[in-house]
């Protein structure tokens, strides 16, 4: 679940490129999730400091409760 939820997010900041674009890396605090297109923001996000970090070698790690840290390659 929290998989496809990243997924999810991560496909609404990518395009289809085959590079990571400069223009996503930083720090993006996640603001709204939407899971199957149910808005899950309450559920997945109810501290307000769920973070995802996209890193220039296409990697990105986020953080915040309640999940605690993810890391991979996007």
């Amino acid at each position: 679940m929290k998989e496809s939820m990243l997924l999810s997010l991560l496909f609404l900041m990518v395009d289809c490129s085959p590079t990571p674009q400069k223009q996503i890396e930083g720090k993006w605090m996640m603001h709204k999730i939407i899971q199957d297109g149910d808005d899950v923001t309450d559920l997945h996000n109810p501290f307000q400091e769920r973070f995802v970090i996209m890193k220039e070698d296409g990697s990105f790690e986020s953080d915040g409760r309640p999940y605690g840290k993810n890391t991979g390659k996007y």
